[in-house]
């Protein structure tokens, strides 16, 4: 379980999306610097990247729960108000083994009401 928590608490950095603003540092083709978004990713964002994380996983053990995690990981962003550090740190993560760098950008009340409420959906299947 702690690998799911760990999951949601991952390292990255989402670029891309609505409400962007140039990067000047970014070399893309039109010379005009890629989009980078400055609030951060949507709980939808998250949670998708959840689901592509776990699915794209060697953990076969949780890929027939990916979408209940992943709606967990939505619900919880929304209604635990996740910081736009923390919803970027989890929409970049590129694998699941990219678990490690962001579970300071959480608080101890939002990880403990993740590691719950994902607890009580295994506990329901």
């Amino acid at each position: 379980m702690r690998l799911v928590i760990a999951l949601v608490l991952v390292a990255g950095c989402w670029r891309g999306g609505s409400d962007t603003t140039p990067d000047p540092l970014s070399n893309d083709e039109s010379g005009s610097g890629a989009p980078v978004r400055e609030r951060g990713a949507s709980c939808d964002e998250v949670s998708a990247n959840v689901r592509v994380l776990i699915d794209g996983s060697t953990q076969d053990d949780l890929k027939p729960r990916a979408a209940q995690i992943a709606m967990v990981v939505e619900r919880r962003c929304r209604e635990d108000g996740w910081s736009m550090e923390l919803r970027r740190c989890i929409a970049g993560a590129k694998q699941l083994n990219d678990t490690d760098g962001c579970e300071k950008l959480a608080t101890e009340e939002q990880s403990k009401k993740l590691d719950d409420d994902i607890k009580l959906e295994e506990n329901a299947n």
